[in-house]
């Protein structure tokens, strides 16, 4: 069953009534034999936002159910009935965040049934709908210097993204800053040193409601700073530059400080960055010129450090400088290999040579500079062997790339080496016009070059086949024109074969070939859906085929417009493979690109990588503590290995993401590096780190007693204590409680300067000691004994929620201050504001979590009433407060009169022209045009200067009102005109609303994030069409005109600019209309 939600912009509360219920006694009978059975264990599993699986169970099998279902609170009002045979029901549309209840009833065979179970509640997942949004908590200021500080706010639940307002206060120059952001913090640079400033937070929450603002919390920066300039930074470096980029770096003593970045060309060309990173690698830069680079090293302990730098990118250079090429490893004796290559240019040339040693991963054990191309190298006990590459120096300002990699064994055990087979069975199938086809065999797993080349241009590209069996088109190249190609395997570990023959063909006169999509992806977007691409091919349209791999079923056929289509309706675990062939413009189809299997679990290639990012923690004499980071893998293979010696490396393995090593050699570097272990399969090596143990002086004379201890956080049930120490050293605690009589409750043994203590009695005092662990032999003397105390559990607020007592604190001409009592504890309220009488017209519903609030914006010498009502916790909200009626401060305007002669012009396709007498004087007009009945929503709020307003997208037929108010020229603004209503032509609206059928999906994903995808309905096949997105005030806010709409056409919207909120999409020909509201989340 669809549901059908309709949106207005006015939502009226209703919060305030009385429900009596009556309970009447039912005498319960007892059951007989033979009677049907009630069910029983109720229970509810695999909820969701909308969904629910309602299950129980019956000594029945024959049995049928009747199972009932009533929404509970102030969730959307829901009594739905369901009959099933099974003892089940997955019930679907329900209200994220919302409360609901459901009872079974069984009918046996015959005409038995069995009472009702008594009802079961459970409650949706998610946020519900009409819940207000939190505002963030602990607003605070850290890392506050002389001219930035960082704004940091506790997020409440279910928020997505967070508003934040920085302004000056009082004397201080002017300043403004806002931003949007998903994290809880955020710098701001530029401000004066000790000059007031503000910050407020508003949040934004998952069902697209809004908190209020926080209050303002105030900031001077520079208040607890020296003045004195900090010394924090140093040896800001210019390096790895480029004709286009640089890479930037600096010393720093302060892991708080805050950086500015500002790299400056003087001539206009001005990039800042902050904060920056440490490096930073800027890019986007011009070749061949000068740029300055100013540091500002904003502290929390001084003024500012400023560091300046200069730098010139590198001249762009047309010289030609070859990559050498021949690479060869020639064996000279069981220890030695002679390394050679063919000479580039004259005598004057220079290489430079790199060898990699395959056992340590990426690591370079060779990097120089020679003047002939030949080089005896003779370090061989690596296992897997050894990669080399050269590339030439022609001239100071002239290299050549480097050249592929050559792989050679070791001399040691030659066995192990891999042998990259080149490509056989290499061919020119055919040449049609200026496009040639070639197909080739290579290794499996392998990727192949091909070198193109003419009489005076040569390229290269790299293939992945997929397969040993290759083929390739090379499409569009120059009729009648002489080409050679040639193609090499590039095989695992970068090794790589010898080319092919070069393979000649020339072209002939120019033919267009429609070629097959390339570069195939596949995103997940749900457990059923997946957003297939691919690259586009031009003027084409494209068939898309989808299946289940192994199968050979079909799933889907689908044809596409666009180079990318949503395909619905798959399954979770299986396993599905897609490709695609291209329509062109002159109606020939290229031949299918490759299959690209995906699946919904998750639609990127698995990989098992390496860890990284790889610390040592700790460090002494004989040891070490290694920690690193790595995502899935289920355990570890550390070799180390001494790095001045010629013994092969030392193996560990681990399921944690660290190691402690004991047992090593004093004043030693050791080369450190990791590979995962990912089921059945290895990742490669992690880049290696290379670490040197302390000499033994740098121990302690002495095995000292910890000292300093500290309190760090303690809770009802945890505490978390820290001291001084060795860190280098093991730790052993001692927690008892104060009453000697328990008796020591735990000893534990940590590592490094703190202990967690968990399983604590609340309330309740313990003593702590803690003692140093140098060796087996040998420990300190215990501490001295800390003494601490845990926090009483908060007692649980009563199941209540008690009517708001409402006062007023002030009123003043614009203003009033209101404030009431609680009602439970974390409750939020809802206030209600109106005018009264012939005051203007005013309205405010708003909601908040304070106990007070500043009512703004009212009327000089008007009449108001206003009500507070509380919703607590559990679902569970008060009545409203008795309305309390308050007039401002000054005389009343009342010489501001509504406009007269209210009237509609209809127009064409869907459009009005609303019109009214002129008022004398006005400032401008407010007018509010709305939908009526069965009519398919539309909300409109507009400020005009002239007495006439233009409106279009109206449904056909359709029925609509407008009114008008009016601010006149002393800046007082009237009461409302009377609703004037009018309708539409009479043509069919095929709208799901007013059709009172069910709602026709048409976009998805929804509710959605970066784009929508829409399908337009059958009925308006092959007319001309117009789809468009609007607000919820009725301006459009996208559109799309597309004449003759085909079979399966999707049109796609990019709305991740568009603002969080509900928006109506309408699809629409001169005869027909549909519409759906779309929800835009962030």
């Amino acid at each position: 069953m669809n549901s059908i939600y309709q949106v207005s912009r006015r939502m009226i509360v209703q919060a305030c009534w009385l429900i009596s219920v009556t309970f009447i006694p039912i005498s319960v009978l007892a059951q007989g034999p033979g009677q049907c059975q009630k069910p029983e264990d109720l229970q509810v599993v695999d909820i969701t936002e909308s969904s629910a699986n309602l299950m129980w169970a019956s000594g029945d099998s024959l049995a049928n159910y009747e199972v009932e279902i009533r929404s509970k609170g102030r969730t959307p009002k829901l009594k739905r009935i369901f009959k099933t045979s099974e003892s089940s029901l997955m019930v679907e549309g329900l209200v994220a965040g919302s409360d609901y209840k459901f009872r079974v009833r069984a009918n046996c065979s015959g005409t038995s049934t069995s009472g009702s179970t008594k009802w079961f509640s459970f409650q949706t997942d998610g946020m519900s709908p009409d819940e207000s949004c939190p505002k963030a908590t602990n607003l605070m200021v850290s890392n506050s210097t002389f001219s930035t500080a960082t704004l940091a706010w506790t997020p409440p639940d279910h928020a997505t993204h967070f508003e934040v307002e920085v302004r000056s206060k009082g004397n201080t120059p002017i300043y403004f800053f806002q931003s949007s952001t998903i994290d809880t913090s955020v710098t701001v640079f530029g401000l004066t040193a000790m000059d007031k400033y503000q910050f407020r937070v508003r949040t934004m929450c998952e069902n697209t409601a809004v908190s209020g603002s926080t209050s303002w919390l105030m900031f001077v920066p520079g208040e607890d700073v020296d003045p004195d300039t900090c010394d924090i930074v140093s040896d800001l470096v210019v390096d790895s530059i480029t004709t286009t980029s640089a890479l930037i770096h600096w010393s720093s003593t302060d892991g708080d400080a805050v950086f500015m970045l500002t790299v400056s060309d003087g001539a206009g060309f001005d990039a800042t960055f902050a904060p920056a990173s440490n490096p930073s690698q800027i890019n986007g830069l011009v070749a061949g010129t000068e740029y300055t680079v100013e540091l500002v090293a904003n502290c929390t302990t001084g003024l500012p450090t400023v560091l300046t730098a200069g730098f010139s990118t590198l001249s762009e250079t047309t010289d030609s400088c070859a990559i050498p090429s021949g690479l060869m490893a020639e064996s000279l004796d069981s220890s030695s290999y002679a390394l050679s290559w063919n000479s580039v240019g004259d005598s004057t040339t220079r290489y430079q040579l790199q060898i990699d040693d395959l056992d340590s991963s990426t690591a370079i054990i060779i990097d120089t500079t020679l003047n002939d191309p030949i080089y005896q190298f003779l370090q061989m006990d690596s296992i897997e062997g050894y990669l080399f590459r050269v590339k030439a120096l022609c001239s100071e300002t002239s290299t050549s790339d480097y050249s592929e990699w050559q792989a050679f064994p070791s001399a040691t055990d030659s066995s192990v080496f891999f042998v990259c087979d080149p490509p056989s069975s290499f061919k020119m199938d055919s040449t049609i016009g200026n496009n040639t086809y070639l197909s080739w065999t290579g290794p499996l797993q392998a990727l192949f070059q091909i070198q193109v080349q003419t009489s005076d241009t040569l390229w290269s590209f790299v293939l992945d086949a997929g397969d040993t069996s290759a083929q390739l088109t090379l499409f569009d190249l120059d009729p009648f024109t002489d080409y050679e190609v040639r193609v090499r395997s590039l095989c695992s570990n970068r090794e790589s074969s010898e080319y092919t023959d070069w393979l000649a063909f020339t072209t002939q006169e120019e033919v267009l070939i429609c070629q097959a999509p390339t570069e195939l992806h596949a995103l997940r977007i749900d457990d059923s859906t997946a957003f297939l691409s691919w690259m586009a091919v031009d003027t084409a349209t494209y068939i898309v085929e989808v299946e289940v791999i192994d199968t050979g079923s079909q799933v889907l056929m689908l044809s596409s417009q666009d180079t990318a289509i949503e395909v619905s309706g798959l399954s979770m675990g299986l396993d599905y493979q897609f490709r695609v062939k291209s329509v062109c413009a002159a109606g020939d189809t290229s031949d299918y690109s490759q299959w690209f299997m995906f699946n919904l679990a998750d639609t990127t290639t698995a990989t098992c990588d390496p860890p990284a990012d790889i610390v040592v923690d700790s460090l002494s004499h004989n040891s070490a503590m290694i920690s690193w980071t790595a995502l899935d893998q289920e355990a570890f293979r550390l070799f180390i290995k001494d790095i001045d010696t010629i013994a092969a490396a030392i193996e560990f393995m681990t399921d944690e993401h660290f190691y402690y090593f004991d047992s090593l050699m004093p004043e030693t570097e050791y080369e450190l590096f990791i590979q995962s272990i990912c089921g059945e399969e290895l990742s490669g090596f992690s880049e290696s780190i290379h670490f040197t143990t302390l000499s033994p002086m740098s121990e302690p004379d002495s095995c000292d007693i910890p000292s300093g201890i500290a309190l760090d956080s303690v809770d009802a049930n945890n505490a978390w204590i820290s001291w001084q120490g060795n860190d280098s050293f093991l730790y052993e605690v001692e927690v008892s409680a104060e009453d000697t009589t328990v008796g020591i409750m735990f000893l534990q043994t940590v590592a490094g300067l703190q202990a967690h203590l968990e399983d604590l009695a609340s309330d309740a005092s313990y003593l702590f000691r803690v003692r140093t662990l140098c060796s087996e032999e040998d420990t300190s003397a215990w501490s001295d004994t800390f003494a601490f105390q845990t926090l009483e559990v908060p007692d649980e607020p009563e199941d209540s929620c008690a009517v708001p007592v409402a006062e007023i604190i002030f009123v003043d001409g614009s203003t009033a201050q209101v404030s009431w009592t609680q009602s439970s504890e974390n409750a939020f309220y809802l206030i209600e504001v109106e005018n009264i009488g012939l005051t203007g017209h005013y309205t405010l519903i708003t909601t908040t979590r304070d106990t007070s609030y500043l009512i703004e914006g009212l009327m000089a010498g008007g009449t108001y009433q206003w009500k507070v009502a509380g919703f607590c916790d559990g679902g569970t909200y008060s009545d409203c407060s008795p309305w309390m009626t308050f007039e401002t401060d000054g005389e009343s305007v009342s010489d501001c009169l509504p406009p007269n002669g209210l009237a509609v012009t209809i127009g064409e396709e869907g459009s009005a022209t609303l019109s009214w007498e002129e008022i004398v004087g006005a400032i401008d007009y407010e007018v509010e045009v709305e939908s009526q009945g069965s009519t398919p929503f539309y909300g409109q709020n507009s400020i005009v200067l002239a007495p006439e307003l233009m409106i279009d997208g109206l449904s056909l037929p359709g029925s609509y009102q407008f009114k008008v108010n009016v601010q006149c020229a002393d800046g007082s603004i009237s009461e409302d005109t009377d609703w004037y209503e009018f309708v539409t032509d009479n043509v069919s609206d095929t709208g799901s609303i007013a059709s009172g059928g069910g709602a026709l999906q048409m976009a998805f994903p929804n509710p959605a994030q970066t784009y929508i995808m829409v399908k337009v309905p059958e009925m308006l096949l092959d007319q001309d069409a117009v789809v468009e997105l609007s607000d919820m005030m009725g301006r459009t806010v996208l559109q799309d005109r597309n004449p003759r709409i085909a079979k399966a056409d999707l049109i796609r919207f990019n709305v991740g600019n568009l603002r969080e909120g509900i928006y109506q999409l309408r699809v629409r020909s001169a005869k027909d209309e549909y519409h759906e509201l779309v929800f835009v989340r962030r």
